[in-house]
């Protein structure tokens, strides 16, 4: 089993939440500034970190980096981790035998869906 996890960060913080995040490799640091499916208002940054351990470690290592953060007056505004059962990026997919097909557009390089074709 992978497990994903995700800790939302007010993009206000995002400098302190990347400078600490860089002491700890296993967390990966990102930000948007508004979102197709959020909205234009959407600002946020994030750490995203991957397991195929437990998601029991990876809640104590979300707790910790959490602590970490909030020490440097850092609150996150979500915690979240997710049980990945399929994933085109990392092959995961528990909901077959056969491993995941991954097609993409000859004209746009997108990733697609097997058998479809591109909206390019």
């Amino acid at each position: 089993m992978r497990y994903e996890a995700h800790m939302t960060f007010a993009l206000k913080d995002a400098d302190v939440v990347e400078k600490v995040s860089q002491e700890y490799p296993f967390w990966k640091f990102s930000k948007i500034h508004g979102c197709p499916m959020m909205g234009p208002d959407a600002k946020y940054a994030y750490l995203t970190g991957y397991t195929s351990i437990s998601g029991e470690t990876l809640l104590v290592e979300m707790n910790r980096m959490a602590l970490r953060l909030r020490l440097n007056s850092i609150q996150p505004l979500r915690l979240k981790i997710e049980h990945i059962i399929y994933d085109t990026k990392t092959g995961v997919n528990e909901l077959h035998d056969k491993p995941v097909e991954v097609k993409y557009c000859n004209a746009c390089s997108r990733e697609t869906w097997p058998h479809m074709r591109c909206i390019c």
